[in-house]
């Protein structure tokens, strides 16, 4: 968790110890121009450790974001390698299973070719046999029976 400062002072700092303690001497002058505390800040050895002390921490916390997102991109990596090795392990395992279930390709062509022939077959008694349907059809039309059912006569016991 960073915790960010930001004052109008000359510089902004993430290291929370360090704001504060260069507010505190800031502070400690309030009766002199922010460039003569500035002045006087930058001849203060205590105050050279103190802004050096927090550039080292501010490198440091730059080195610790980069080694993270370096460690979370070989993470990534690594899961992706995994998971494409789970994936090709499924899929052998569905090429197997689709295999046992539908045979091998041999097996499947044998299937086609049989069905290609008994679909020719069909095609073939369909056309041997329309006109004798077309025939039929016709004949049932056009013959009429003329004589009245019993039923509609009124002849109800037969």
């Amino acid at each position: 968790v960073f915790v960010f400062f930001f004052s109008s002072r000359r510089r902004h700092t993430r290291c929370r110890e360090v704001s504060w303690a260069r507010r505190c001497v800031q502070e400690t002058g309030t009766t002199q121009s922010t460039w003569d505390i500035e002045q006087e800040m930058a001849d203060n050895p205590y105050v050279k450790r103190i802004l050096i002390a927090e550039d080292i921490a501010n490198q440091n916390v730059e080195m610790a974001q980069k080694a993270k997102m370096e460690r979370l991109a070989m993470e990534r990596l690594e899961a992706q390698k995994e998971i494409d090795k789970i994936r090709d392990a499924e899929e052998k395992l569905y090429q197997e299973a689709i295999s046992k279930e539908w045979g091998t390709g041999e097996e499947l062509k044998e299937m086609e070719k049989k069905t290609a022939v008994e679909v020719k077959e069909i095609k073939q008694q369909y056309a041997e046999n329309k006109g004798k349907v077309i025939k039929l059809l016709v004949d049932n039309i056009m013959e009429v029976d003329l004589e009245l059912p019993e039923v509609v006569k009124g002849n109800f016991e037969k």
